[in-house]
């Protein structure tokens, strides 16, 4: 295992990397001032590190919503209404105003950019406009008539949608109480004929699309050790149990493109009452979505399932890196610390028995 610590007081959350630069991309969240976009080396050092939220020229006034490395290691930046590329000087180059049904708007939980170039056409640029893991009908339509996906185009401000909820394996068990807390769970592998690797919170299958053509390519179905409220009949909200407003259900929550055809699943898995309310009383800060102990992986190809839950090492996983390998935020729980610490873990073909 490799590891890098990063010297910061606040915690810097790392989303994407250059691998040619050697270089990540991350954010830091300050909840008094706002978030920063950062920009570190492989030693963990803050190379940059700036808030561009504000009424200046090269500013946004939105929240942002995403970050990723362009292909020549400037970065996008997208927020609820444009698209922002900046220079690793973090000097504004260009700004796209785009369409889309919704306005989403993150604060301090920030996605990484997906985005691809249709029909192979480096000119013509586009991305998915709602972040993974948020619900965009939160408060709104039924979800269920929609789609989970909504794609916007750089250059002609315009979007579409494509993976409709009613083509889910569960669409029948679905329940409208779930609105707020059924949200598009993705990935996306390659810029020029990329495929969409795609699930929901609550689901038990991963979609693989061809996103240039909204086609399915593969359907995996996923064998959760703990998901209990999707053996329900009905998938409702009256079927999750929870504690006041806090769910203890399980919930998916990322998906990892590693290489070739392998991925990974992370899920939180259920919690019982009991446990939860021990836990609280331990630390009254407690939630077990924060909880490394509680979060689980499952391998998986474009075809099937290839372990049972695995446990994740020390913390919560950032983001994948070439080489079958996973960027995991490193957490102690026992001890406040005065500096963030990152591992990388290769995944071998051990842990697929």
């Amino acid at each position: 295992m490799d590891e890098f610590q990063i010297n910061s007081l606040w915690p810097v959350e790392v989303i994407d990397h250059s691998p040619k630069e050697g270089l990540y991309l991350g954010y830091i969240y300050k909840r008094s001032e706002g978030t920063e976009i950062a920009i570190l080396n492989d030693k963990g050092e803050i190379l940059i590190s700036k808030n561009m939220q504000g009424d200046a020229p090269d500013k946004y006034t939105t929240s942002l919503n995403c970050l990723g490395f362009s292909e020549n290691g400037d970065i996008w930046a997208l927020t609820a209404t444009e698209l922002l590329l900046y220079d690793q000087k973090l000097v504004l180059q260009k700004r796209q105003p785009y369409k889309s049904s919704v306005k989403i708007h993150l604060y301090g939980s920030l996605r990484p950019f997906a985005h691809f170039y249709k029909n192979n056409d480096p000119s013509s640029l586009y991305f998915i406009s709602n972040p993974s893991g948020v619900s965009k009908n939160m408060g709104k339509r039924d979800f269920r008539s929609t789609n989970l996906i909504e794609i916007s185009n750089e250059q002609e401000s315009n979007s579409y949608e494509i993976a409709p909820v009613a083509e889910r394996a569960l669409y029948k068990s679905l329940d409208p109480s779930i609105n707020d807390v059924y949200s598009p769970i993705y990935t996306l592998q390659g810029k020029n004929n990329p495929k969409l690797y795609l699930t929901t919170s609550l689901d038990n299958e991963i979609t693989v699309l061809d996103i240039n053509t909204g086609e399915v390519i593969s359907r995996v179905k996923i064998n959760h050790d703990e998901f209990k409220v999707l053996e329900s009949q009905s998938i409702s909200l009256d079927n999750m149990p929870s504690k006041g407003r806090i769910t203890l259900s399980a919930f998916n929550r990322n998906l990892f493109k590693l290489d070739g055809e392998l991925m990974a699943l992370e899920y939180v898995k259920d919690i019982s009452l009991g446990v939860y309310e021990k836990n609280k009383a331990e630390d009254p800060n407690y939630h077990h979505f924060k909880d490394p102990n509680y979060h689980k992986i499952i391998l998986l190809d474009e075809h099937k399932q290839l372990s049972k839950d695995l446990s994740i090492p020390y913390g919560k996983i950032a983001m994948a890196l070439p080489g079958n390998r996973l960027l995991i935020r490193l957490i102690n729980l026992d001890e406040e610390e005065d500096f963030i610490q990152y591992g990388i873990y290769k995944i071998t073909e051990s842990d697929n028995n």
